[in-house]
């Protein structure tokens, strides 16, 4: 059995388009056509949630054991046009329906927990993969529906319980559990009056990594693992089980909605930067676009002194997080298409397409738009080449119609483990440190929290602390307990643990912008079409003179960036990251843009915005009070480049709404509108509206960057946090470089593979 109070998970988003229902869950961010965000009343709300378990049996991988079906059908990455028996889709004409691959024991244990129950009443939706029947204590009103739940107990065991796991339920009675005893080796540590209990491993966050790390870790019986969530849970809430419902949850109490710092290079105006707050973290917020990486972008952090981390490497993990739902023959002929070698097939996370896509006819007439810049069409954006036009699969339960999230993928199916216990409500202030430790380096020995009702409170690892926070909070929680910057910390009076100077550094987003066309037709469905162009796509004859300015141009952008760190970073290092970023734009001709079009009712919209940007920010504490709102700044458009890229990619926008395709379609133009930004519009002014209606991606990555120390890093290839002994990070905060694709499907790669890292160490 298990008690919830929870802590925070905020893991970085991918994006979808505005709030219509034409979008299908569309991979853009809550850019409303104009520019708008779209605030809709609070979904959830605090309460304490427990849920029942049973035991699932031992580990399944074996220490540190790598899935099979590591080769792609790939060769040098080209594209077979559907010559390739494959492939699956529009392009072969061949049907779908019967393809799928599960194996006997994941068919059977599929059966065995996909039951469904619905709570009774206006706005609930069906709990998929696993039964609706966990307890809930609530301090307030909660979207939880708490009628129909059953209570139950945590997995953290009293003494008396000589550190067994109950599957009949007979562990601790009270939520306020005092010196319990873990299942391992270990003898039960003394705790304060003030702990919940001791626990193998501590998680913090309940977002995309954290229930990755979660689920497989408590695959192991002996293993105890607690999970605290800030949030709440949300199978119930329609803001986010609607798959058309992108930005539904946008400004409600699951949304975090952190403020950046007046931005200088833009205007001086502040940005509001999205995250999850709730079991699921990002995953219950974002567009559910299921886009993986360049094989290139992968490969390049090898570069950076990460060794064995390269697509080959990473390749496994994508496919055991998933399970990909083979398209029907409808979809195929609306243009889905698929390479089933890239994808798995029997992982906890659904991909595939939404019920009523567009249909071909719409496909065919988006195809020629993209081609008439010169976009040929990719028929698999998931094996490791990206540029083209495609349509994308998403994080959906096609049978129930509703968004997989991290908590229906990675917690519903194990919910009822008697060694994992979830915390929601619970805010997580600070690591707390093992002083008896003889060690010279630091060890953690839990976290200190406050839980929903206000009070504070501490929770023990024997083993691990795991941050899985997000990239705008894990680099905080770092800070608020010693780990970072000695100048800042010694500004806050917090003690310095480690120093660790490269903490909440590095942090880098995209920028999204919008353009709205009126049209003369109207549209209804899913669109889920998406572009993504190179270099040479966006910039044409001018790609050889950018080359060179870009080029001349790295030692000042080095420059820059090292001042506005305030001489942290080292100038021959942000010249050395900057030719790696230098190389994947003009060597690897990787895709730099992304242009989402979406055909609705009335208007052709489209969603756009820069994938690699140059310009670094930082996040960091300003007070050792954790509420205390952090100083977040992206420095969005601190570098020429990124601007450069902006506008290109708007103007590339514009091309494709006056195409032949479109022309007998579009009727004109509404946003940017040619009063703002006329036909031969000077670079000055494309930038004065870009700066005006751009916002965030919610993409934020790298502010605890797994590189070689000397490079900037915070963590090692294992995510270890450097100089502390049992301390790692496992979010979006570790990619060092943007990818092109969606953070999300990377995100629960490296959770998956930090997983088996966790396990090697100790099992």
């Amino acid at each position: 059995m298990r008690y919830s109070i929870a802590a925070l998970s905020l893991v970085s988003p991918a994006l979808a388009l505005p709030t219509l229902s034409l979008l299908g869950g569309g991979l853009f961010g809550g850019h409303h056509l104009l520019g708008g965000l779209l605030p809709h009343g609070h979904g959830g709300g605090s309460s304490y949630a427990n849920t029942p378990s049973h035991n699932n049996g031992p580990d399944s991988y074996g220490a540190g054991s790598t899935p099979a079906g590591e080769s792609s059908s790939y060769g040098s990455g080209s594209v077979s046009n559907g010559q390739d028996s494959s492939y699956h889709g529009a392009t072969s004409g061949e049907s779908a329906v019967s393809s799928s691959v599960v194996d006997a024991a994941s068919a059977s244990q599929e059966t065995a927990t996909q039951e469904t129950a619905t709570h009774s009443g206006s706005g609930s939706v069906p709990y998929a993969n696993g039964p609706a029947s966990h307890s809930v204590f609530s301090s307030s009103t909660s979207l939880t529906s708490s009628s129909t739940l059953t209570p139950i107990v945590p997995a953290a065991t009293t003494s008396s319980n000589n550190g067994q796991s109950s599957e009949s339920g007979q562990t601790c009675e009270s939520p306020s559990i005092i010196g319990c005893e873990t299942a391992s080796d270990s003898p039960a540590t003394e705790v304060s009056p003030d702990s919940v209990g001791i626990y193998d491993v501590v998680i913090v966050g309940g977002g995309t990594a954290g229930l990755v790390i979660a689920n497989r870790l408590s695959e192991n019986s002996y293993t105890t693992v607690a999970v605290i969530e800030a949030g709440d849970l949300v199978f119930d809430n329609k803001n986010v089980s609607t798959v058309d419902g992108y930005g539904l949850s946008f400004g409600t109490e699951i949304d975090w909605q952190y403020e950046s710092t007046p931005q200088a290079y833009a205007g001086n105006k502040t940005q509001t930067l999205r995250a999850g707050k709730a079991l699921g973290g990002t995953s219950t917020i974002n567009g559910m676009a299921y886009l993986r990486a360049q094989e290139a972008q992968i490969n390049s952090w090898e570069h950076l002194g990460n060794e064995g981390w390269n697509w080959k490497s990473l390749l496994p993990y994508y496919k055991r997080s998933e399970h990909f739902q083979i398209p029907t023959e409808d979809q195929c002929i609306a243009g889905a298409s698929y390479d089933i070698s890239v994808h798995g097939t029997s992982g906890p996370l659904k991909t595939g397409w939404n019920t009523g896509l567009l249909g071909k006819s719409v496909t065919t007439l988006v195809n020629a738009t993209y081609a008439s810049l010169g976009l040929p069409y990719i028929e698999e954006p998931n094996g490791g080449v990206m540029r083209g036009f495609t349509r994308y699969p998403a994080t959906v339960d096609r049978e129930l119609n509703v968004r997989e999230d991290a908590g229906r993928a990675y917690y519903l199916p194990i919910q009822n483990r008697t060694n994992l216990d979830l915390y929601t409500n619970s805010f997580v202030q600070r690591i707390t440190w093992d002083e008896t430790s003889t060690n010279s380096t630091p060890r953690a020995n839990g976290v200190q929290f406050t839980d929903a009702s206000g009070k504070q409170k501490t929770i023990s690892a024997k083993k691990e602390v795991i941050l899985s926070a997000g990239s705008l909070r894990s680099p905080l929680i770092l800070e608020l307990s010693g780990i970072g910057n000695p100048a800042i910390l010694e500004q806050h009076g917090i003690d310095v643990k480690v120093d660790l100077p490269f903490v909440g550094e590095n942090l880098q987003d995209q920028t999204t912008g919008a353009g709205a066309y009126s049209s003369n037709t109207n549209f209804s469905g899913a669109a889920n079409y998406v572009g993504y162009f190179n270099v040479a796509d966006i910039f044409g004859n001018g790609t050889y003179d950018l080359n060179c300015t870009v080029r001349d141009s790295l030692l000042q952008y080095a420059t820059s960036v090292v001042e506005a760190s305030g001489g942290i970073i080292d100038q021959k290092v942000m010249e050395k990251l900057f030719m790696i970023h230098y190389d994947l734009i003009f060597k690897d001709q990787i895709p730099i843009s992304e242009i989402l079009i979406s055909p609705g009712e009335d208007q052709m919209a489209f969603s756009y915005w820069g994938l690699l940007p140059f310009s670094r920010g930082s996040v960091h504490i300003q007070s050792n009070d954790s509420t205390t709102p952090a100083a977040i700044n992206p420095n969005y458009f601190q570098l020429d480049y990124d601007l450069k890229q902006q506008i290109g990619t708007a103007k590339a926008v514009r091309k494709l709404a006056s195409s032949e395709a479109l022309c007998d379609i579009v009727t004109g133009e509404l946003s940017p509108g040619l009063q703002s930004v006329p036909l031969n519009a000077s670079d000055e002014v494309w930038a004065k509206a870009v700066k005006e209606g751009y916002r965030s991606n919610y993409h934020y990555i790298a502010t605890a960057a797994m590189m070689a120390q000397d490079l900037g890093g915070v963590v090692n290839t294992d995510l270890l946090v450097y100089g502390v002994d049992n301390v790692r990070v496992v979010d979006a905060s570790v990619i060092p470089f943007q990818v092109c694709g969606h953070l999300t499907a990377t995100i629960y790669a490296i959770a998956e593979k930090a997983a088996d890292a966790i396990k090697s160490r100790y099992y």
